[in-house]
């Protein structure tokens, strides 16, 4: 996806007031890109690998935040 249509998306996402995620950053370019494009949440294996379903209940169970973006 170009810069410009990921900004116009995020853009239209953010006038209609809507939280914004994206799918699949595996990279720290990416997640720096999104950061600076404002998006708010984000997921994908730069940030967590794939939890089972005991480590997801852990995490949940522990009031952690779920990682974002920014």
């Amino acid at each position: 996806m170009t810069d410009g249509l990921l900004a116009g998306i995020l853009g239209l996402g953010a006038r209609l007031g809507l939280i914004t995620v994206a799918e699949g950053i595996e990279r720290p370019d990416q997640r720096a890109l999104l950061v600076e494009l404002g998006c708010d949440l984000g997921q994908g294996y730069l940030l967590s690998r794939p939890l089972d379903a005991a480590a997801a209940g852990e995490l949940l169970a522990a009031e952690r935040s779920l990682p974002r973006v920014a």
